[in-house]
């Protein structure tokens, strides 16, 4: 907050003033010191110095520890108030300690307080994006710049205190500091392993012993590595915890495919520390070697490729070891542009983002609590910057480009703003029905396809029928002119109601994702056939199945939903009826058929068969005009069949034949003397 000129001018005066007090020789100052550990507040001794440099965790909280010395011997106590300020200046105070009669030898901890702020109404509570209160946020404490002044007034003359020199403090957030890295990476035929060991810096152990430790990370994703594949297997150690009592942890990636030779592509793996990325990069593009840490700049933009105008949009910087700005340049790097039209000029991103004051190469907040005993409790906030794009009225192919520095820029990332869902085909989805199933004595032959049931696109669509037990696979095709080549339609087909909008079933749905097919073979002698896509239609082909045992029967609900990379969708519904099968025959029949002669055979009408069933008759008929007898209706088993043609001279035909359960089996029988 800002503070009264003359409280402004007393701290820049105090900051000269201890100067020219020293240039004197003069004594007898107070000590101010800010130290990583508590003082012994017994001691006479004067503390020693203190630090010039605040190192902190990447988000954790460190504590440090501020403490006033009265080194006088004669009896003079100190009236003071110790002023901490976020310029050199003073016109910026952060907080304040007052000290009274401090008695000469004598140390006792700095109570800050907080500069007093302007009242401000509190905010009104976040809500979720269903109504629901969010939970609110932590206190961290009073913003702090990265550099931050201290002086001393004496209260007695309301002016700086002779002869005490203005201190500074830089504050640094590098993970490093307190744990070092060295990587081994090894090839086992196809499969490249890759192993970090992390150990104190220097074999001595800087991190508070207070600290809980540090979340180490091991960051490998296709992004960063050319060729790896999409879901590599994750065996190995990929994560743990580093602590001030740790010897050499490890962290180890195993049987990692990574394809192509990469040369001239990025191939780097990353070891994340609390939360900060990318605290080490490591190329793994020669294997078989130790590494140390790369000391060669990166940057990359992280941009979905697909995006909806108007809706809300971020790009991602991640940076390493690139060249923060020098003050007064801090809109120069890290420098995003956008190419919002097809003409005009590109349109500078970060122009207001970097502040040439703070810590650049990432967005790092840091805050301060004042607490008992003097106990300064300092706590950063570390992540990528994140910059919010707007897109209103941005359609089509973009392209955003990153530079690092002067040296180091990423390559150009286009991205696709559409706002149209795909389109579905058509009436948008047809069953499969499976193909009645071929007669036994059929089942050499190659078995019939499966029906393709075409829901009509003119008026209501009729359901399809299956029947309860069969697979049911369902078919749809959508295309969608706004996606980039190569990049699939996500394709969800269900059961029941539509799933949910991250794709989860509904209540007792079920949600199949669709299988890519290059053409769905459809029966040309079916009854009921497919209907034909428009020509300029080139959509892919999707299919899933569904198990339809568990399915009580009646009408049930089957759909489709395509989703395109912008995260538009198009969902189609239709109706299948689902019925119980009739109970299987257990019976069979035989179809005969008696002829005389040869070349040609002459059919025997009106001739009688009989069937017999271990040796005794159990059926007979006529035969027709074309001398076909069906017997219907017998049991399983082995069947004689025979018929005598008197006016023939007694003239007979046999045949024995196995009935199988519904199924009919067919005899030929020719008469003989």
């Amino acid at each position: 907050m800002r503070c009264s000129r003359s409280t402004a001018v007393r701290f820049a005066a105090a900051l000269a003033a201890g100067l020219l007090w020293q240039a004197a020789g003069k004594a007898d100052p107070p000590v101010v010191v800010i130290r990583t550990t508590p003082f012994d507040l017994k001691s006479t001794a004067k503390p020693e110095a203190g630090v010039g440099a605040l190192n902190l965790l990447p988000n954790a909280d460190v504590a440090y520890y501020a403490y006033v010395h009265n080194p006088n011997k004669d009896e003079v106590d100190l009236n003071i108030t110790v002023v901490l300020s976020a310029d050199a200046d003073g016109k910026d105070v952060i907080g304040t300690a007052k000290v009274v009669g401090l008695k000469d030898s004598s140390t006792i901890p700095l109570a800050f307080a907080a500069a007093p702020t302007k009242a401000t109404p509190p905010a009104p509570p976040a809500k979720n994006p269903d109504g629901t209160l969010a939970p609110a946020k932590p206190d961290l404490g009073l913003a702090l710049p990265s550099v931050f002044y201290l002086a001393v007034i004496d209260d007695k003359t309301g002016e700086p205190y002779k002869g005490f020199a203005g201190q500074t403090y830089s504050v640094n957030v590098d993970p490093t500091k307190f744990v070092s890295a060295s990587a081994t990476i090894t090839k086992d035929g196809d499969s490249t392993n890759v192993l970090v060991k992390l150990a104190q810096p220097g074999g001595k152990a800087l991190l508070p012993k207070e600290s809980p430790g540090l979340k180490v990370k091991l960051d490998i994703r296709p992004q960063l590595i050319y060729g790896l594949e999409a879901n590599p297997v994750s065996e190995g150690t990929y994560e743990t915890v580093f602590t001030s009592d740790s010897g050499t942890v490890i962290l180890e990636a195993k049987n990692l495919k990574i394809l192509g030779d990469g040369k001239d592509k990025i191939r780097k793996v990353a070891i994340a520390v609390n939360d900060f990325e990318r605290a080490f990069m490591f190329d793994i593009s020669t294997a078989g070697s130790d590494a140390s840490p790369d000391t060669e700049p990166f940057v990359r933009l992280d941009v979905p490729r697909y995006a909806v105008p108007g809706k809300p949009f971020f790009a991602r910087i991640e940076n390493y070891k690139t060249s923060d700005p020098k003050p007064g340049d801090g809109s120069k790097y890290p420098r995003l542009t956008f190419q919002r039209t097809d003409e005009g000029d590109k349109e500078l991103l970060t122009r207001t983002t970097y502040d040439p004051k703070a810590i650049n190469s990432r967005e790092v907040k840091l805050f301060a609590k004042f607490e008992a005993l003097g106990k300064i409790s300092l706590s950063t906030t570390v992540k990528d910057w994140v910059i919010p794009v707007r897109t209103d009225g941005v359609y089509g192919k973009r392209t955003f480009e990153l530079f690092g520095d002067e040296k180091n820029k990423d390559v150009p990332r286009v991205v696709i703003f559409d706002d149209t869902p795909p389109v579905v085909v058509a009436d948008g989805i047809k069953a499969i029905l499976p193909a009645p199933k071929p007669k036994k004595k059929d089942a050499a032959k190659a078995p019939l396809p499966p029906e393709f049931f075409a829901f009509s696109d003119k008026g209501e669509p009729a359901p399809a029928r299956i029947a309860k037990g069969e697979v049911l696979r369902i078919a749809a095709q959508a295309e969608d002119k706004q996606q980039a080549a190569g990049d699939d339609l996500k394709v969800l087909f269900f059961l029941g109601d539509p799933p949910t909008a991250d794709g989860k079933p509904a209540p007792g749905g079920k949600v199949e994702e669709g299988r890519k097919k290059s053409e769905i073979k459809l029966n040309p002698s079916a009854k009921k056939t497919a209907l034909v896509p428009p020509s300029a239609f080139k959509g892919d082909w999707y299919e899933a199945e569904f198990d339809t045992s568990e399915l009580p029967k009646g009408k049930h609900k089957i759909g489709v939903r395509f989703v395109n990379g912008a995260g538009l969708s198009a969902t189609v519904t239709r109706d299948v009826i689902v019925f119980e099968p009739p109970a299987p025959r257990v019976l069979g029949d035989i179809k005969v058929t008696v002829t005389a002669g040869y070349d040609p055979e002459r059919p025997q009408p009106g001739l009688t068969v009989t069937a017999l069933a271990d040796g005794k008759p159990v059926a007979a008929g006529k035969t027709s005009p074309q001398g076909v007898y069906t017997f219907k209706d017998l049991k399983p088993g082995a069947y004689t069949i025979f018929a005598v043609k008197s006016a023939d001279g007694n003239a007979r035909a046999f045949s024995v034949v196995t009935v199988i359960a519904d199924d009919e089996v067919e005899t030929s029988m020719s008469l003989k003397r």
